[in-house]
């Protein structure tokens, strides 16, 4: 039976990654992409080291976090859009890195891809 079946709501889970699935839902929910996908990335990142390592997860668990970021991209609508979220977060800080992700934001709008 998988862990989440049977996990009481009190109780931590034992890699921690039911929590910061968690809490990049309610990142999502409030509008906070970015974090919502940094959650989910170390939620996928935990659950790939798990499938060789005890305690183990399965193929499904990885599935189903690969498939909350595409919900968050999916939900953010344009991957430009998130690129222009990272720009103001970066608020100037790294000229360099405001060009790149500027640039690339850009590019996935004149190319019409998400």
């Amino acid at each position: 039976m998988q862990q989440e079946n049977n996990m009481s709501h009190t109780q931590p889970s034992l890699t921690g990654d039911y929590e910061h699935r968690a809490r990049g839902f309610a990142q999502k929910e409030c509008g906070d992409y970015i974090s919502a996908l940094l959650s989910f990335r170390h939620v996928l990142r935990i659950r790939e080291h798990h499938l060789e390592t005890p305690p183990f997860s399965s193929l499904r668990d990885v599935a189903i976090a690969h498939n909350d970021i595409a919900d968050v991209l999916n939900a953010h609508n344009d991957v430009a859009d998130v690129l222009d979220d990272i720009v103001i977060r970066l608020n100037s800080a790294n000229e360099p890195l405001v060009q790149k992700y500027t640039a690339e934001a850009a590019d996935h709008r004149s190319l019409g891809r998400n």
